[in-house]
């Protein structure tokens, strides 16, 4: 799978992700996956511990920086859902910079994998997405900075809710 991850073939590396994140994690019975985001939600329930090879590992980061963004986004969560904290520091610095995506999902993704893998360096990144121009981006980052505990978020989710209690 870490060799299809790398395939020429969009829906052939789409397909090996899906694969990747079928093995890890199993859908409770009568009831499919629809999607990545699906299968994060679900792993901490249903994922299955397999050790990741560290072939697997480096194909999915560097899909982190791949031209599509189905594959971007999918690959995030397949990270945030094979890995498990501590993960090294190149790791931790290509999902942070995933953050910076242009598109919202791929946002999205990076920062619900940085705070399920607990990765501390990306507070302030994750703080700064707090202001995010899209919701669902400025709720990833709110809930991983939740899972990270970082007190430096204190400050900017105190604005952010009294910007949401002002209306």
């Amino acid at each position: 799978l870490a060799r299809l991850i790398g395939d020429p073939q969009l829906d052939i590396r789409e397909g090996a992700i899906e694969a990747v994140i079928g093995i890890y994690v199993h859908p409770p019975a009568r009831r499919s996956m629809s999607n990545a985001h699906e299968a994060f939600l679900l792993a901490p329930y249903r994922a299955t511990p397999y050790p990741v090879p560290p072939e697997l590992s480096a194909a999915l980061v560097k899909a982190l920086a791949d031209d599509y963004p189905s594959v971007r986004r999918d690959a995030a969560y397949a990270v945030g859902i094979v890995m498990t904290p501590p993960v090294s520091p190149s790791i931790g610095f290509e999902l942070t910079a995933s953050l910076s995506d242009r598109v919202p999902d791929v946002r999205v993704a990076a920062a619900l994998a940085l705070g399920r893998l607990r990765v501390l360096s990306a507070g302030i990144p994750l703080i700064g997405r707090v202001n995010d121009e899209e919701l669902d981006v400025r709720l990833a980052a709110m809930r991983a900075i939740g899972d990270l505990r970082d007190e430096r978020a204190v400050p900017a989710l105190t604005d952010q809710f009294d910007f949401y209690r002002r209306g």
